[in-house]
């Protein structure tokens, strides 16, 4: 029998997954496979609501920056990065791409934290496990611009 799912139900699942992995070390690039498709379906859900995805202002900064600094750039490989760790472990488009080089923990929190970044955005993080929480928080720098100690607070 089946069942209509709505797909932000299945990226939160993901999302969930892959942070529970990500904090019990367990299957980096597993971790990083979902969170990327979390990513990518909560981001489609921002754009349809009317709002930029975290991916979308990451990429509209990175256009500004080098417009500023007149640079020139193809802007599709430009900005090819923010998913090619994602796509490289994906794809094998030949024999020749048959291995990947990454560290794919540190990926797996980079997507863990965009998709969360997402979910924050359609006001769905209540959702969200408290080991997504956590992954955010331990690849997070905090600084505090009030404060009369040492601004930065940098968690591992």
């Amino acid at each position: 029998m089946s069942n209509e799912t709505h797909k932000l139900v299945i990226a939160i699942e993901y999302l969930n997954t892959a942070a529970t992995l990500w904090v019990h070390d367990l299957n980096h690039y597993s971790a990083m496979h979902l969170a990327a498709a979390a990513e990518e379906i909560s981001g489609k859900q921002c754009r349809y609501g009317g709002t930029p995805s975290h991916t979308d202002e990451l990429k509209e900064w990175a256009r500004q920056a080098l417009k500023k600094m007149n640079i020139a750039y193809d802007e599709k490989e430009a900005f090819k990065f923010v998913y090619a760790s994602k796509n490289a472990i994906k794809h094998m488009d030949s024999r020749k791409d048959s291995h990947v080089n990454l560290d794919a923990r540190d990926e797996a929190s980079r997507y863990i934290n965009m998709a969360f970044r997402n979910f924050q955005k359609l006001g769905l993080e209540s959702f969200l496990l408290e080991a997504v929480n956590q992954v955010v928080h331990d690849r997070t720098i905090f600084v505090d611009v009030e404060s009369d100690e040492d601004p930065v607070e940098q968690r591992p």
